[in-house]
């Protein structure tokens, strides 16, 4: 599924959008990578809390955290989500996206651009690679409203909102 023209408009809550498009049908994504170069996958679902196993190194013995992306479930959610408004508030979320063949990700790609395309083929940048859980078997990226939050900050606080 080609994304929704919306995510493009800065002035939507981008959040809101992808998680009424997840719930429709799959979004493709796409990685260029250091190790992996292009990979493809599909954006899985939106979370606002890390799983608790993406942080840790490898041969962890930690099972600790969510048991499930519980926080990604989009069954109660109405079409009136995908066009809500946020606000003037700045959410900051993670994606989850599975491999369409393969590996998304691996050692190395951290930091690569998580994009997806339109219907005219137009680049849609949807955050930065940080690692894969393996608790949920998806690789993660931030979205680019983390780094939005610096070009957003009022004068004198900030007004970033985890909800």
């Amino acid at each position: 599924m080609m994304v929704d023209p919306r995510i493009l408009d800065y002035q939507r809550c981008r959040y809101y959008n992808l998680l009424w498009s997840c719930k429709q049908k799959a979004i493709e994504v796409f990685k260029q990578g250091a190790q992996t170069r292009l990979t493809k996958g599909r954006l899985d679902g939106i979370v606002l809390v890390p799983p608790e196993d993406w942080y840790l190194h490898s041969g962890s013995d930690s099972n600790e955290g969510s048991d499930s992306a519980s926080n990604t479930s989009t069954n109660s959610l109405s079409e009136d989500v995908a066009s809500a408004d946020c606000g003037d508030r700045i959410v900051v979320f993670l994606g989850l996206v599975k491999a369409a063949d393969g590996q998304f990700s691996e050692k190395g790609d951290s930091g690569a651009l998580v994009f997806a395309q339109d219907s005219h083929n137009t680049t849609v940048p949807l955050g930065v690679h940080l690692g894969k859980s393996t608790l949920w078997n998806a690789a993660l990226f931030l979205s680019l409203e983390a780094f939005a939050a610096v070009g957003e900050k009022p004068e004198h606080q900030w007004d970033l909102t985890f909800l």
